[in-house]
């Protein structure tokens, strides 16, 4: 490792940017290279909800069974829906993957690269505020960049590039970071690449004064200046694949040596932790979850380690696939967390959930989404899923930790099937559940918020008080809610499938900021009713 002080850089770029007096090559969106769309119904039109709807979950023991048992398999303890795939952007013909995301407020940012010799890539503004589902707001097409990582901070938005050095207008290395402002959704007129060394840059991350590009092939971990981008030291080290920051701790993910730990002061490795990445060059991800560490290390799964001590705390494993796997796609890409949960993406293995517990971390099962899973972002809202040329998957949690409502009073969790039949007796529920199906004879009371895969059924002289989020169904899938008896709903109700009243059926919304959207066929019978004040988000009723 060879870390070379501002005084040293210009000499170190001297001969690489020879041609160019300038560190750094303003790009016009005018410029050929950079193509910019600000056509946000045409680019929206890639976001596809044909596959939309409750997200279901394989325990770990049933992860690789063909068949799965709803009877006697165990409720799921997350709710959450597929709102929408979009398909990934091509470039003279050449289909980009989607690699990398940034969140922040109401955007997503999303990077695009090509794989082998192509140097194709994109980047799109996702806002995700918009019901049901999300928009693509504008676009940057980059004819000779692949875009590897993206971060945001107050308005700029920062990128680690591959360059091809002999078509890229004014670049004269193939590692960058490259800069541009955004806001409201919309790209500045002031891109700019900035070389580092290595052969690509493969990840960026910011601190609060310090932006951070990690480049591979005899890289370095290259820092900048937040404010004035001006390159103020270079940390040689041999084979970087990724960067983190939080909790006042800086790490880099070292493919020949591990985690290295940085001083925030002069970027000196302050302390290592031993991590065998046993495929060259390949991406893996870290992330940071108070005080623990945990990385995305191939075949081996995630390791859990103690950031202050770099112990280890636990291995998260690669769950058994029910598809045939090629070895070399059981891998662990990434790994992302928000306050409750871990998200590994696993390549052909799926995206598996772990639960952070109070004295240990509790393994969930695999989400049951298409595709592969070769990269994962999320916060405490949204998922974000890179299937490589499958396009990228937008997951939506529900969570309600509190129903201020007095039917609410005392309710227990649910830790039964994930098929629930309510008879002979009232029930009452609240938390976050997912179940399969649910048949309702007697009164239920459900306070939180309920994911349903398949059908809700109310039958005659049953009634269902709903106090949160309820999402039913699946747009692909012979599901929906029935309603023969009576339902209240206080709170957003969300039918996939279809909606049937039948009867003397009562769908009935009390509160004042309810809600319900309806994809599939509203059909009310005879003397069914529907009554109270909502919002019809999707203008079928």
């Amino acid at each position: 490792m060879r870390i070379l002080q501002a005084s040293a850089l210009a000499v170190f770029f001297l001969g690489l940017i020879a041609c160019n007096p300038e560190d750094s090559v303003p790009q016009s969106n005018q410029d050929s290279n950079i193509l910019i769309n600000n056509d946000s119904e045409t680019l929206s039109k890639r976001i596809k909800s044909s596959s939309a709807g409750v997200v279901g979950m394989r325990g770990f023991a049933d992860a690789a069974a063909r068949v799965m048992d709803s009877e006697n398999t165990p409720a799921g303890t997350m709710a959450l829906e597929l709102v929408g795939q979009v398909a990934p952007p091509t470039i003279n013909g050449v289909t980009l993957q989607a690699n990398h995301v940034a969140i922040d407020g109401k955007y997503a940012y999303v990077a695009y690269t090509t794989q082998g010799p192509i140097f194709h890539g994109a980047i799109e503004i996702m806002d995700i505020s918009t019901l049901p589902t999300p928009t693509i707001v504008s676009q940057a097409k980059f004819k000779y960049s692949n875009i590897n990582s993206l971060t945001y901070d107050a308005g700029k938005l920062y990128m680690a590039v591959s360059s091809d050095i002999y078509k890229e207008e004014g670049v004269e290395a193939p590692a960058n970071l490259l800069s541009v402002s955004v806001a409201n959704g919309q790209f500045a007129d002031d891109f700019k690449f900035h070389p580092v060394i290595g052969s690509a840059g493969t990840d960026i991350i910011h601190t609060e004064n310090k932006v951070i590009v990690t480049s591979g092939t005899s890289g370095a971990a290259s820092v900048f200046d937040i404010n004035t981008l001006e390159m103020v030291q270079v940390v040689e080290m041999e084979d970087l694949r990724s960067a983190v920051y939080g909790n006042g701790k800086l790490a880099v993910l070292d493919g020949s040596k591990g985690v290295n730990f940085l001083d925030l002061a002069n970027f000196s490795v302050t302390s290592n932790i031993p991590v065998n990445l046993t495929v060259p060059h390949a991406k893996r991800t870290m992330d940071i979850h108070d005080d623990q560490l945990l990385v995305a290390e191939g075949p081996n799964g995630v390791g859990v380690y103690d950031l202050m001590s770099g112990s280890l705390v636990a291995r998260l494993a690669i769950p058994e696939s029910e598809n045939e796997v090629a070895i070399e796609d059981f891998v662990t890409n990434a790994v992302s967390s928000n306050q409750g949960h871990i998200y590994m993406a696993n390549g052909g293995a799926g995206l598996s959930v772990s639960e952070f517990g109070a004295t240990q971390i509790e393994e969930l099962g695999v989400l049951e989404i298409g595709g592969s899973s070769n990269y994962v972002k999320v916060n405490e809202d949204y998922i974000f899923v890179a299937s490589g040329k499958e396009g990228l998957q937008v997951i939506k949690t529900n969570r309600i930790d509190e129903v201020n409502d007095p039917l609410c009073d005392g309710l227990p969790r649910y830790k039964g099937k994930a098929t629930l039949n309510v008879n002979n007796g009232a029930q009452g529920y609240s938390g976050t559940t997912l179940l399969h199906q649910l048949n309702i004879n007697d009164e239920f009371t459900y306070c939180g918020a309920l994911a349903v895969t398949n059908r809700v059924n109310v039958n005659q002289h049953a009634i269902f008080n709903m106090r949160g989020n309820l999402v039913i169904g699946k747009q692909d899938g012979n599901s929906g809610l029935i309603i023969n008896g009576d339902m209240t709903v206080n709170g957003n109700l969300i039918i996939y499938g279809d909606l049937t009243i039948n009867n003397s059926g009562v769908l009935e919304f009390v509160g004042e900021n309810s809600s319900i959207t309806v994809f599939g066929t509203v059909r009310i019978n005879n003397q069914g009713e529907v009554k109270g004040n909502f919002k019809d988000l999707s203008g079928k009723l």
